[in-house]
């Protein structure tokens, strides 16, 4: 009877120790590494920031567009950034490793400088500005083009 109790003991050992290790309860040291393109038109976009939202540096891509980065752990959120750019996706998830991470870049188009409408300071809408034309004087100084 007491080798049964044994066996017993070790296989609720083994089944409690897989389920730890199952569930996350032991902290994991697999680290992976993720990579990828931008691009803006079909080609290379340099200078685009990734940003990881794990706490690593962030890296730029090099003039190809490409962009690599090591070391992340878990779910991590991937996100890419440039001045005057938009970028599809916006960011992404990755949880394993990736060579496959790519942005396509949109340039934001700025409307070009209208002027404002000038508005009257009481809030009043509709209001109807008329201008004023003067007439030209001539100055006696002048002689006239016309039958000289």
């Amino acid at each position: 009877m007491g080798k049964k109790r044994f066996e017993f003991i070790l296989l609720a050992i083994g089944i409690v120790i897989v389920i730890i290790v199952l569930s996350g309860c032991i902290p994991s040291t697999f680290t992976y590494s993720v990579s990828g393109y931008v691009t803006y038109n079909g080609s290379g976009l340099s200078g685009v920031t990734i940003s990881f939202n794990d706490g690593l540096p962030s890296v730029t891509t090099n003039t190809s567009g490409y962009w690599s980065q090591s070391g992340l752990t878990g779910s991590v959120v991937v996100t890419p950034s440039l001045s005057g750019y938009t970028f599809t996706p916006s960011s992404t998830t990755v949880t394993g490793p990736n060579s496959n991470v790519n942005f396509t870049g949109t340039k934001n188009v700025v409307p070009p400088n209208t002027p404002s409408n000038p508005s009257p300071s009481n809030g009043q809408t509709n209001v109807s500005i008329t201008p004023t034309f003067l007439p030209h004087k001539i100055s006696p100084h002048r002689r006239s083009l016309i039958g000289t």
